[in-house]
């Protein structure tokens, strides 16, 4: 069986092709993130980078976290002489995951809560 499922964060914005029947291809890269103990016993964090295509039009962007299922594809060309390999996911589902943090939100989140937090009032401090 031919199967992938691949967990990770969108490298850079999608490419949408549009062809002239008015279907859409979209391709994309995510890097999805290993880590392991080296020989020293220090942990270690490695990244891998996947080829995705799919048959409709995507509107992530880039550093969102997304999930991809679908099959291995791997195809060749030919540039200056030489046969290249490329193996791509070609995806039948995605899924939206999260959005990376602007900075300065975590800090607007904290003092949100800190605001709602202070007008909170014991009960028998209300005035009724």
């Amino acid at each position: 069986m031919n199967l992938v499922a691949l967990t990770g964060r969108v490298v850079a914005d999608p490419k949408v092709h549009t062809f002239d029947s008015g279907d859409k291809k979209t391709t994309l890269r995510i890097a999805t993130d290993e880590g392991y103990f080296n020989k020293e016993g220090k942990w270690e964090d490695k990244a891998e980078f996947h080829n995705v295509v799919t048959n409709r039009e995507l509107k992530y962007i880039k550093g969102d976290m997304i999930t991809v299922t679908g099959k291995l594809k791997t195809r060749s060309y030919e540039k200056s002489g030489e046969t290249r390999y490329i193996t791509e996911a070609h995806a039948w589902s995605t899924k939206f995951i999260s959005r990376p943090k602007k900075s300065g939100e975590d800090n607007q989140a904290e003092a949100l809560t800190q605001v709602n937090q202070a007008s909170e009032l014991p009960i028998d401090d209300l005035p009724f």
